[in-house]
């Protein structure tokens, strides 16, 4: 991790060349699959437990691969070093990150639980709940149901996709990432994660043993500069 006093981190994207002008005139895109590894934004390849630019160059390679077409869809990949400035930092890599994290995905699941399952009927029953952390009581008054009716719809609609027993289970991580990074206002999420080589890919390798470290950078406006650090031909 590249970290010094003015918290700037230090971050590797690999891509065809062909998207560079863009991406130094626009900056990047946000990624914003329903799968993406850590949630919405960025991605990054960063230092941790490989070489970072090793990881870019092939990334880039590798998704120019036509898995239909059986050839590269683009020929010359390109990798970029961004500096990405971020106060608001969780990282996974740390047990304190995965201290938070998990923190964070229980209380999602007592709010689930608590705010969307609670039965409201008895409308004169003296009754609290948990919203966003903060206790709120004495809801026998006609006011206090409506707003605690108003943040339970507000939670079952931000929640429901996430426990629904019907979902899309490779969705998971994406979709808590999301609401953490929503929640805690994260402008950087580092984690440590395998993702396939050439020869994994041709294996068709699964593992729990992650091979990169990966840095999700939320808001472009975080990324204060963009350069080219090395090209090359796909062969």
């Amino acid at each position: 991790m590249s970290l010094n006093a003015d918290n700037i981190y230090i971050g590797y994207h690999g891509t065809d060349y062909d998207n560079v002008e863009s991406i130094l005139k626009n900056r990047f895109r946000i990624s914003d699959k329903a799968d993406e590894w850590l949630g919405h934004g960025i991605y990054f390849f960063t230092e941790g437990i490989s070489d970072p630019i090793e990881n870019a160059k092939e990334w880039a390679i590798n998704q120019a691969w036509d898995k239909v077409a059986k050839r590269y869809s683009y020929q010359k990949y390109a990798v970029l070093k961004a500096e990405v400035s971020g106060e608001r930092v969780l990282d996974l890599t740390t047990t304190e990150g995965l201290r938070v994290y998990n923190e964070m995905r229980n209380l999602f699941i007592r709010e689930w639980v608590e705010v969307s399952k609670r039965n409201l009927s008895q409308k004169h029953a003296v009754l609290e709940a948990e919203v966003s952390g903060k206790r709120v009581l004495g809801l026998t008054m006609k006011e206090g149901l409506l707003d605690y009716n108003e943040k339970r719809n507000l939670f079952i609609r931000e929640y429901e996709s996430l426990f629904d027993r019907g979902r899309d289970i490779r969705q998971d991580n994406c979709k808590m990432s999301n609401l953490i990074i929503k929640r805690r206002k994260l402008d950087i999420l580092i984690n440590h994660l395998y993702i396939k080589n050439k020869t994994q890919r041709i294996l068709n390798l699964v593992s729990n043993a992650p091979n990169t470290t990966v840095m999700l950078v939320t808001k472009p406006q975080s990324i204060k500069s963009i350069k080219i650090i090395s090209s090359g031909e796909i062969i």
